[in-house]
């Protein structure tokens, strides 16, 4: 389980991912999105690979999660696919 600041960081690590691209992804960039120090994110992960693996990791269990309640569903498939791209989009 993440703490508040391990969910701050990871969600401002996912915005900068998005707006500048893997390569902008640094932890000064992310320590500056934050207003917190570079060691301060070391104390909650010790270092940026980590940070991703733990992104990939949520993106992981939200599609597993996804696909329990597709497979759950008595609805038609064309509804299955459209909360599909719902969710994902």
């Amino acid at each position: 389980m993440l703490s508040d600041r391990q969910h701050q960081i990871i969600m401002e690590a996912v915005k900068l991912i998005a707006q500048r691209g893997i390569q902008g992804f640094t932890i000064k960039n992310l320590s500056h999105e934050i207003g917190i120090s570079e060691p301060a994110i070391y104390r909650h992960f010790k270092s940026k690979t980590e940070i991703l693996f733990v992104i990939l990791n949520q993106f992981s269990e939200f599609k597993r999660k996804m696909s329990e309640n597709v497979s759950d569903s008595h609805k038609p498939a064309i509804q299955k696919i459209q909360f599909i791209f719902d969710k994902l989009l």
